[in-house]
């Protein structure tokens, strides 16, 4: 018979906290349809990412406000509010939506334009550096 062993040399992974985990598991107790493992697994999956999205969004939507719309300075050129508009960025928890600002290029007209929110959280090619990597 086939013995499951442990990995001793995998890193140990940090315990979740009673809170959360109660928290979770309130969720999952008021889900309908969850009849066996495989569906209990599934709905887990689903639960926690939809907690993760919700909670990149927030950071994103916290960086924005956190700048706001005062002037930046990008390698030394100075750029000024232009409008609103909503970034949709590529995440592995799925496509963040977040309303940001852009900036225009000072004394150019119809010069280029920045989003600060992007520069800040490292997002290249419209992505998060997390899905840059997958």
């Amino acid at each position: 018979m086939l013995k499951i062993v442990p990995d001793p040399e995998a890193p140990a992974k940090p315990p979740v906290s009673r809170r959360l985990h109660d928290a979770f598991r309130a969720e999952m107790d008021a889900l309908p349809d969850v009849t066996d493992f495989a569906s209990l697994e599934r709905a887990a999956l689903e639960l926690a990412n939809r907690v993760v999205h919700a909670h990149m969004t927030r950071a994103l939507e916290a960086l924005v406000k956190e700048h706001g719309t005062e002037d930046v300075l990008v390698d030394g050129e100075r750029y000024r509010f232009h409008a609103w508009g909503t970034g949709r960025y590529p995440s592995l928890v799925g496509t963040l939506e977040v309303v940001r600002p852009t900036f225009r290029k000072v004394g150019v007209r119809n010069g280029p334009t920045v989003v600060p929110l992007e520069l800040a959280a490292e997002i290249v090619e419209d992505a998060t550096g997390a899905c840059q990597w997958v």
